[in-house]
């Protein structure tokens, strides 16, 4: 296997060195132009995901530590323009090999920072939603205990893509939540069943699911119907 970054990273060090040639940066602008296509052909002969995996990894590992040497030493423009190339990279490549994505693959310092302060606003968001739907305390910290956690990763314990992309899809479907014209009585149902169709798998799910199923079958002498997905 033939790995590709060895000119991009000679002109990425000559950019963190302070050279400020413009023709430094068109060359950095042809390699993300070129590399996307290179690496599809040269992943196509491999003749095992394994393989293809690991050379795809390689790529996007090389090209985070890239994205971070730049960031720790922002300096003239070009350094700016070359990071923001490499993001590109990184997610032209991360959205074309989805399915060969290792879980150990850490977000750029950069775009975690970034990442952060976003989840953040749509972390205020949802408890406002919850709390306007008066969802039961308990239900609503369980439900946010992923975007707290993400928010949480720092230096010493970095996001990887695999994170990055679970939480997306998490948030994108706890905002899908219509709770209008609901009855009060199953508003918290409602809220549970969208944490099972987004694959939400915490044992502290379970746990209140089934103190909560116990509960209602103690008041009603195990006639009540207890409306919960674990139950």
């Amino acid at each position: 296997m033939k790995y590709e970054l060895e000119n991009l990273t000679g002109f990425v060090q000559s950019v963190i060195r302070g050279d400020t040639d413009t023709n430094i940066l068109q060359a950095i602008r042809k390699e993300e132009e070129r590399l996307p296509k290179v690496i599809m052909e040269n992943i196509f002969p491999l003749k095992t995901d394994y393989l293809v995996r690991q050379y795809i990894c390689w790529h996007l590992n090389e090209l985070v530590k890239l994205a971070d040497q730049i960031y720790r030493k922002p300096g003239n423009m070009n350094c700016k323009k070359t990071l923001i190339i490499i993001l590109n990279l990184l997610d032209t490549l991360t959205q074309a090999f989805p399915e060969h994505l290792d879980n150990n693959i850490p977000l750029p310092r950069v775009l975690l920072y970034k990442e952060k302060k976003k989840y953040e606003s749509e972390l205020e968001a949802l408890k406002s939603l919850l709390l306007a739907n008066q969802i039961n305390a308990k239900l609503m910290a369980i439900a946010l205990i992923p975007i707290e956690r993400f928010i949480g990763k720092h230096a010493h314990k970095k996001a990887s893509y695999s994170d990055h992309q679970f939480i997306k899809h998490y948030v994108a479907g706890l905002k899908e939540l219509d709770f209008q014209g609901t009855d009060y009585e199953i508003l918290d149902y409602v809220l549970s069943d969208k944490l099972i169709t987004l694959n939400y798998n915490n044992m502290a799910m379970f746990e209140y699911c089934t103190a909560e199923k116990a509960g209602a079958e103690t008041q009603s002498g195990g006639g009540q119907e207890y409306l919960c997905p674990y139950g």
